[in-house]
């Protein structure tokens, strides 16, 4: 990604030439520069002697610099002339607008299509935007739009088109969707109406929906996503009732849990109880209302085979206090747009996933497939996904 260069960018005070690095590999920048897992800073060398560097917020600082409207003349490229060949892509996430960018620049006609009122996919509609601008995400979005590609917003492929029509419209298609759907625990009392994804309750938050706020609130799960829903219920509490009573709580203890370390610190700084290390057992519901979570002790999560099997001390219980339940256990995909007749001809692989090739592309040879559902859920590999397909497509349909 060419982290060494940008870097270097930074450091001779030349913003312009870190942008135009940075559009080498990433043209999600600012949203990169707020999300990003930053796997990077893991391996960077400086980090063995103490902190690595934030790679992350370099990478933002680079183009949070560099206004939208100098976008278009700082990264002027030389596009390849249209070469009469269409390409549709389903979802805007950000491995539908990478490959997108790529695709435009080699000369594709890109249409996008998206089941939502705008584009972004989870990064709008499933991150709070006190983590991430909406208007930040418009300064990337805009500029791979000025490249001539095209979105059909509020259009469900399956639905509102199939993806057989895409495919024998298009010359090849591309579909990046997102983990749109919640996991459930399934433990007893997760049908009670009171108890909610977090995805759902995130969607709609983002789009400004209002939705129920009891005083007293349990979420399950430990990552990023967990974190998300505990900081907006505990901003939505404080400003409804003046104080904050949200518990979020899981398997992993502290320093095993996959939300990134600043999360949890910010979410109780926003006076959330962040107490995890517990199994939740089941729901007590009285009179048809949740009073609260039962949980046990986790002692392990993976058996000596490196499988899921949580271990638990019964002995050592623990009861949390809710009047509503907030699982956040794990993200699912939603491929209904994927009619019986062509999944019968789509190999699946490890966990349920479609297998495709170094190149992203099924077993049917039109169809490429990348993204959370194939590789996630992380931001960085879906933009690398859409990268390498929009490589693949051209591979495809050139020939080679």
């Amino acid at each position: 990604m060419g982290i060494p260069q940008y870097i270097a960018a930074i450091r001779n005070d030349d913003l312009e030439e870190g942008l135009r690095i940075l559009y080498d590999t990433n043209p999600l920048p600012e949203i990169c520069g707020r999300i990003c897992t930053h796997k990077c800073e893991t391996v960077c060398t400086i980090g063995h002697k103490g902190d690595p560097l934030s790679i992350r917020w370099l990478k933002r600082y680079i183009a949070d610099q560099n206004p939208s409207e100098k976008y278009k003349k700082i990264l002027e490229t030389e596009i390849l002339k249209k070469n009469g060949k269409k390409v549709a892509i389903i979802g805007s996430g950000p491995a539908g607008l990478s490959a997108a960018h790529y695709l435009a620049n080699l000369g594709y006609e890109v249409e996008i299509f998206e089941k939502l009122e705008k584009a972004g996919g989870m990064m709008r509609y499933g991150i709070p935007e006190y983590r991430l601008p909406y208007d930040q995400i418009d300064k990337d979005i805009n500029y791979i739009l000025s490249l001539g590609v095209k979105i059909h917003y509020n259009v469900t492929v399956g639905k509102d088109i199939t993806l057989k029509k895409l495919g024998e419209d298009f010359d090849a298609v591309f579909a990046g969707t997102g983990l749109h759907l919640g996991r459930s625990t399934r433990i007893e009392g997760t049908d009670h109406e009171n108890v909610y994804q977090s995805i759902e309750l995130l969607r709609k938050i983002t789009q400004g929906e209002e939705i129920y706020v009891p005083e007293k609130i349990v979420v399950i799960g430990g990552g990023n996503v967990a974190m998300d829903i505990t900081r907006s219920l505990a901003r939505l509490q404080n400003q409804k009732y003046g104080k904050v009573q949200v518990i979020a709580t899981s398997l992993e203890t502290e320093e095993k849990m996959p939300a990134d370390r600043e999360e949890v610190i910010e979410a109780r700084e926003e006076k959330a109880i962040v107490n995890p290390g517990w199994s939740p057992q089941r729901i007590e519901i009285v009179d048809g209302k949740i009073k609260g979570l039962h949980v046990v002790q986790c002692l392990s999560l993976f058996d000596e085979t490196g499988n899921f099997n949580p271990q638990c001390n019964m002995e050592n219980k623990n009861f949390f206090e809710a009047d509503m339940i907030v699982e956040s256990i794990g993200q699912g995909m939603d491929v209904s747009y994927i009619s019986e007749d062509i999944k019968e001809h789509l190999e699946l692989g490890p966990r349920g996933r479609f297998r495709v090739n170094d190149y992203f592309q099924t077993s049917l040879p039109w169809l490429f497939m990348g993204g959370d559902t194939i590789q996630g859920p992380d931001v960085i590999h879906g933009i690398a996904n859409g990268h390498k397909a929009a490589l693949g497509i051209d591979k495809f349909l050139v020939g080679e």
